[in-house]
């Protein structure tokens, strides 16, 4: 795992809780989840999201997975009660993929819970994005992290572009030479 960054996973802890699932939302839908929308309000107040992720397997058709996405700004980690709460409102409503977004880390007991649940392949599969998954997520959508303001400039954050970009036409040259 690489270093997190520690004053960007503080800055998550201080977001509000809807800009906490907004900026969840902007993450999903640039990783690439498909038909991202805000599920109604649930009993804790949260607004939470659902989307599709789509696939084309080996002959060519096309599968969609339907994810239910809940976002948990937690302080302390997150226990499998919580987990299976809301593991029962995904398996009501049919999804395929339950992920919890958090800033927390997921105890030991519920991973290996989460862990014995996933074995057994029946039914909604548990994804979590703990604090340092979000951390390396934000590295990688620098400009998501600056709408939040995490961090000043995405530049902190990402390797030094314009020197990949001369090493691989340096590389390119040499190939083709």
């Amino acid at each position: 795992m690489a270093a997190v960054n520690s004053s960007l996973v503080r800055g998550l802890k201080k977001l509000n809780p809807e800009q906490f699932e907004n900026l969840a939302y902007d993450i999903l839908l640039l990783s690439g989840i498909q038909n991202l929308r805000w599920r109604t309000p649930s009993a804790d107040g949260g607004r939470d999201l659902e989307g599709e992720v789509v696939s084309i397997d080996f002959s060519g058709e096309t599968t969609k997975q339907r994810w239910f996405i809940e976002c948990k700004r937690y302080a302390k980690s997150i226990d499998w009660p919580t987990v299976y709460e809301k593991l029962t409102i995904a398996i009501n409503h049919q999804a395929d993929y339950l992920l919890l977004v958090t800033t927390a880390n997921v105890s030991v007991p519920c991973r290996e819970e989460i862990q014995r649940h996933n074995e057994r392949r029946n039914g909604v599969q548990i994804r979590v994005w703990p604090f340092y998954y979000l951390d390396q997520l934000l590295t990688l959508h620098g400009q998501v992290a600056v709408k939040y303001g995490l961090i000043r400039a995405p530049q902190s954050l990402h390797v030094d572009f314009e020197s990949i970009m001369l090493e691989l036409t340096k590389l390119a040259q040499a190939t083709y030479a």
